[in-house]
């Protein structure tokens, strides 16, 4: 193992502490986990992050996450194995942590809150947050659940009915866009096109507000469609007219 870097410790004012390298004395950090802006001051406690020489991921690893980011591993980059419970992470993850990020590891940073930041701290979501899904303690920042893989818009803890809502919402998108395409190419076949009429205008007034939230151009094909559908039964009506007028 090679020589641990020298490190100096900031804490903000939410409780979070940070490891960050020397050469950062006199700069401003962003804390992780709030976002304020830090001063890096000369007289900071000095600590030392154990270095560990990367290697390149294994296949086997390929594809999980990274437990301090949440960010998967992709094939030839390098990761550093933790020397105490053998995990993988970034190089870079596991320089800003201070080391490990598995929680109870020998190897994991211990975390000091600020005097006077007690209010602070308790007040917001802390360095982990509970997946809805699953019920497992995940990092606070994570958009995506390391163990069940329930992915989340926002960092933002979910309860268990607001989770379930939003996962019932990513169903109505997902079922409208097939049924724009659907309904889109059916009223393309012109002799439904009676059918296809009534079809088409009340599924599209009935989901518009659902299609608008949809990225892409499903709502305009929804419309197309009606505009098709009635297009081919005027023409139908039209020709109905010059025949019997023959």
């Amino acid at each position: 193992m090679a020589a641990p870097v020298k490190t100096v410790s900031v804490r903000c004012a939410c409780g979070h502490a940070i490891a960050v390298t020397e050469d950062r004395i006199g700069t401003k950090i962003a804390c992780p986990k709030c976002g304020t802006l830090i001063p890096v001051r000369a007289d900071a406690p000095r600590d030392e992050v154990p270095s560990i020489a990367p290697r390149v991921v294994a296949p086997t690893e390929v594809g999980k996450l990274c437990a301090i980011c949440q960010g998967p591993f992709v094939p030839g980059i390098q990761v550093v194995p933790c020397d105490a419970c053998a995990l993988p992470f970034h190089p870079e993850c596991w320089q800003e942590n201070g080391g490990c990020g598995t929680y109870g590891c020998t190897r994991m940073p211990k975390t000091v809150k600020a005097p006077g930041a007690g209010t602070a701290a308790s007040a917001g979501w802390g360095d982990v947050k509970t997946c809805p899904q699953c019920r497992r303690e995940i990092k606070s920042m994570a958009l995506k659940c390391r163990w069940c893989g329930a992915s989340f818009e926002s960092a933002d803890p979910l309860t268990g009915d607001d989770f379930r809502a939003v996962q019932a919402s990513r169903r109505d998108m997902s079922s409208a866009r097939s049924k724009a395409l659907l309904l889109f190419f059916l009223s393309l076949v012109g002799c439904i096109a009676p059918v296809m009429v009534f079809v088409d205008w009340y599924w599209v007034l009935s989901n518009r507000k659902t299609l608008r939230r949809i990225p892409g151009p499903h709502l305009a094909l929804g419309w197309a469609a009606c505009a098709i559908s009635t297009f081919y039964c005027l023409l139908m009506a039209l020709l109905i007219v010059v025949d019997s007028g023959a």
